[in-house]
C-alpha cells in the first residue's frame, strides 16, 4: 500500500504538471501570474516552468510504469509472463482480504515494514502448510 499511495502521490504530481501545462493551473502569484505577468504569455520564466513540470511530469509517469513493470516481471527477463501476472494479482488480492492483518497499526494504511512482515508471515503460513504435506519436501 506504501507504493500505491507512492504512486498515487505521483500520478497526482504528474496531473498537477500536466494542469499547469494546459493553463489550468495558478501560475506564479495572482490570477494574473504575478505583478506584470499576463496570464497565458506561454513565455519567460512562466512559460518555461510550465514546460519543465511538464516533461518532469512525463518522466516520472514513466519511472511509475518501469517500477510497475519490475515488481510484475518476477525473474527479471524483461518480459511479463502470464504465470508471473497471475502471481501478482493473486499476491494483491491476497493483501486485499486479509488488510487487517497487514495493517498492524489499524492506521488505513500499509507501511512498507508492515507490508514486509505481512508477506514474512505469510511465507511461514505457506512453509508450515508445506510440511504438514506428504512428499511435499524439497
Amino acid at each position: 500500500m506504501a507504493r500505491q499511495a507512492l504512486i498515487l502521490g505521483l500520478a497526482a504530481l504528474a496531473a498537477m504538471g500536466t494542469a499547469v501545462a494546459a493553463g489550468k493551473g495558478g501560475g506564479m502569484g495572482g490570477p494574473g501570474g504575478g505583478p506584470g505577468m499576463e496570464r497565458g504569455m506561454g513565455g519567460g520564466m512562466e512559460g518555461g516552468m510550465q514546460q519543465e513540470m511538464q516533461q518532469r511530469g512525463q518522466m516520472m509517469q514513466q519511472q511509475m510504469h518501469t517500477r510497475r513493470f519490475q515488481i510484475i516481471d518476477a525473474n527479471g527477463d524483461g518480459y511479463i509472463s502470464r504465470e508471473e501476472a497471475q502471481a501478482h494479482e493473486r499476491r494483491m488480492q491476497r493483501l486485499t482480504e486479509r488488510w487487517q492483518d497487514a495493517d498492524r497499526d489499524r492506521d488505513g494504511q500499509v507501511s512498507e515494514a508492515e507490508f514486509a512482515a505481512f508477506e514474512q508471515e505469510r511465507e511461514r503460513e505457506r512453509l508450515q502448510q508445506q510440511e504438514g504435506q506428504p512428499g511435499a519436501e524439497e
